[in-house]
């Protein structure tokens, strides 16, 4: 409000003074008022606000995040906006949903309507390539978001052999403590990108170690509380004695244990560890009806960092390149819960 007043005083002062000139070179007194006076309406009409000192939008920046549905995704387009807003910018958000070929033609529509960058979480990261070439041929910059894609100009990738080591160590400890055999379900991503692999298979691998008694039964493919309950009921049915559950994404396990609600079976029945801390489940964890293990992203950070990125890209200046840590919560460690809930909020 200061500088918009004080801008447009200026402009007063500088149609005043011409006001002042003008009136020198009329020799009648009412013509001399006359001119004053129509001055002094264009001077109100500029300290009204013609010609208004609103900061001009440094232009858009597109997020293209498929799983508009699962709970982690509104505060991190929450601090995404607000971070652009601060940078001077227009943060637009997909409404292409879970297609790839959707996917391809908002980036195309993105790209042909003029965006300075799109922070890009790729459904199909191997079909990228002509699409990053287009935007590289028309100066948009592309940041890749959870999976690298080669020719972006930077990324914001999660450490996610930490997270696996974190979560494997975890379930690996806790089957041992529980007489050291375990039936373990996977849920892992419709995408075939590596970083989904490392956090399921890695983590697998890493629990295995610690506890061989852990045996795989069985596998399916689901990154929505949606697709999860469809393909939990008949995982649960043909192997009753899973006891344990590793999933992509926390969404996986609100699906999973609604399927066991629905065969008479308890949340708690089976012991779940999985990623990115949603609200939902690590309020579950908190009431003690859901027992298990979250790696935890800062998720605030997550929509500031990817927004940096991307306007750092555009002005050449400052890092692109982001590798954001995981933090565990566990069931019954309520400080290290209400710790992770306030990155939901």
């Amino acid at each position: 409000m200061t500088n918009l007043t004080s801008s447009r005083i200026g402009r007063v002062d500088r149609a005043m003074l011409l006001c002042e000139r003008k009136v020198r070179k009329v020799g009648s007194k009412t013509l001399k008022w006359a001119a004053c006076l129509s001055l002094i309406a264009v001077c109100g009409a500029v300290a009204a606000g013609c010609g208004s000192t609103v900061q001009k939008s440094k232009g858009r920046i597109a997020f293209a995040f498929p799983y508009t549905t699962v709970p982690v995704y509104q505060p991190l387009i929450a601090a995404g906006r607000a971070e652009a807003k601060k940078r001077g910018y227009e943060l637009l958000q997909s409404s292409s949903g879970t297609s790839a070929s959707a996917q391809l033609a908002e980036v195309d529509t993105w790209i042909a309507g003029g965006v300075k960058a799109i922070i890009l979480f790729a459904l199909n990261p191997q079909t990228m390539g002509p699409v990053i070439a287009k935007a590289r041929a028309a100066h948009v910059k592309i940041i890749a978001y959870a999976e690298p894609l080669t020719g972006a100009n930077g990324s914001i990738v999660f450490n996610n052999t930490q997270g696996a080591h974190l979560l494997g160590k975890a379930l690996g400890h806790w089957v041992a403590s529980h007489g050291g055999k375990a039936q373990l379900a996977l849920l892992e991503a419709d995408a075939s990108g590596r970083q989904d692999y490392i956090r399921v298979h890695t983590a697998a691998k890493i629990a295995e170690g610690v506890a061989s008694g852990i045996s795989v039964v069985a596998g399916e493919q689901a990154n929505t509380s949606a697709a999860s309950y469809t393909v939990a009921l008949p995982m649960l049915e043909a192997h009753p004695g899973i006891s344990a559950v590793l999933a992509v994404t926390d969404d996986d396990i609100l699906g999973w244990t609604r399927a066991l609600t629905t065969l008479h079976r308890a949340a708690d029945s089976t012991y779940w560890v999985s990623y990115d801390c949603s609200l939902p489940v690590l309020q579950e964890m908190k009431a003690g009806t859901l027992k298990g293990v979250d790696a935890c992203l800062n998720v605030p950070l997550i929509g500031k960092d990817m927004v940096d990125a991307a306007a750092n890209a555009i002005v050449k200046s400052g890092p692109t390149v982001m590798a954001p840590g995981y933090t565990a919560a566990v069931t019954g460690d309520v400080a290290g819960i209400n710790y992770a809930i306030k990155y939901d909020k």
